[in-house]
Parts: C-alpha cells; structure tokens; sequence
C-alpha cells in the first residue's frame, strides 16, 4: 500500500495509534435518485457511503461541469469527529476532508449527501473522482496508509436516437439500460446486420450477428444483465452498409 503524504490529515493521525492492518480495504459508492432524461431546473440528489472496513479519516474530490448542473448544496450525514474541509465554493469542485479522532469510522454509511440542479439538459452529467496524488480522493488507516478500493463516478447521458444518414436513424432505449436494451431502426427498407458492444479500453464484451428475420417494427431486443454497470460503446452495422458508433450506459 502506498503511503499518504502528510497533507491534511497530519493532525487527524497525530491522534491515532498504529497498527498493522494490511487486509484493509474501503470503497466508496456514490448514487444518484434520478435516471435520464432530465430537464433544466431539475433536481437530483448525489450520495456517497463507504463499504468495507473500518477506517480513520478520508478526502473526497470530485469534479464536475459547472455549465451543465449547479450545486445546490451538501449535507454532511455522518458525525465525524473531525471535519477541517467542507468546500463546495469552488463551481465545479466538491472537496471533504474528514476523521475521527477517537477510534474507527464506521462503514456503510452515508458520508454526505449533495443536492444539484440541471442547467443544461443537452449535455450529459459527470460527478466524477479526482485522485491526485497531493491532495485527491483517499482513505486512510491508522497506520496512515491509502486503504481506498474502488470508487465509482456517475455518468447520467442520454443518446437514445442517433443518425445514420438522412434515411435512417437508429432509436437506443432505454439509455442508461439495466437488464435490457432495445435497438430499433426508423427505415423499415434496410435491416441491421450485426450488434457489436465493447468495454471503453476496446474489449468486445459482445458480438451478435443478425439474419433476416432478427430485425422486426419492435426493434431487437439485447440482454445486458450480465455487463457489469459501465460506459460501453454500441456498434450498430446495417446489411446497406452503414454503421453507427453510440454510446451506452449500463446501470444496475
């Protein structure tokens, strides 16, 4: 594990006392109560708890656009001992430092939550972490050392119609999908020929070739139960030749 420079928590850790806890790890998942489309002036709640073991301090930064939602405020949850960081000033930035002073900080519970307001409902919605190493997101043991596992960003898109040309265009709903997706085309003259979904580093997590009788008027129906919740990209090729790279969200 990697050691944590004394930045913030250099006071927090004064007070603890070390121990070797080298099985330790903590992940932080983040959830929103709203799934697209959204529109302007619309509000939504972003949370965030941590799972895993029991930890002695953390910092939370996100990042997200400004331009497209606003935040309307953060209400902190848990009752830490310690707060020094609470800074939602900055447009675009949330940043949270805190730690218990006294023992272990208990897991699954929610740490704070966020209210934000949808200024552009055109563009797509980002809370994402940031994990600079100087002062980004982390989770810290007594020993001082980083025990963050994993942590999610929240990605809310909607792209359920995307073109092919000036005849056809290609309906992807519902977007974010859960256990289905449904792919329809609007010219009943052409059919799809293959389905092709792969991971954001290129991975092809699936591959369905068509045969004549797999495009119908209710479009074709895709299993995504088994994708594990992330950004895919949908590549749609038709038997006239033309093909469409859309992106897809998968969110159980």
């Amino acid at each position: 594990m990697k050691q944590l420079k004394p930045y913030f928590l250099q006071v927090a850790l004064f007070f603890f006392i070390s121990m070797s806890l080298s099985a330790q790890s903590v992940d932080l998942v983040a959830t929103v109560d709203v799934t697209p489309p959204l529109s302007n002036g619309q509000t939504f709640n972003y949370s965030i708890l941590s799972t895993g073991n029991p930890y002695n301090a953390l910092r939370i930064k996100l990042i997200y656009n400004p331009s497209v939602i606003q935040l309307n405020g953060l209400t902190p949850v848990y009752a830490f001992d310690f707060t020094p960081v609470n800074n939602t000033g900055t447009p675009g930035l949330v940043k949270y430092e805190a730690a218990s002073l006294s023992g272990n900080i208990t897991t699954d519970e929610i740490i704070f939550t966020i209210e934000f307001e949808v200024l552009d409902e055109t563009q797509a919605i980002s809370i994402a972490h940031n994990y600079d190493a100087a002062d980004g997101t982390v989770v810290i043991n007594s020993s001082g050392s980083d025990i963050l596992g994993t942590a999610n960003d929240i990605l809310l898109e909607t792209l359920s119609v995307e073109t092919f040309n000036n005849s056809t265009a290609i309906f992807i709903y519902p977007n974010p999908a859960q256990d289905t997706v449904t792919i329809k085309l609007t010219n009943n003259q052409t059919a799809i020929e293959s389905l092709t979904i792969q991971s954001l580093d290129g991975k092809t997590v699936l591959l369905k070739q068509m045969d004549s009788s797999s495009t119908t008027p209710e479009g074709i129906v895709i299993d995504t139960s088994a994708l594990p919740s992330s950004l895919y990209f949908l590549t749609v090729k038709t038997i006239d030749g033309n093909q469409n790279v859309s992106k897809l969200l998968v969110s159980h």
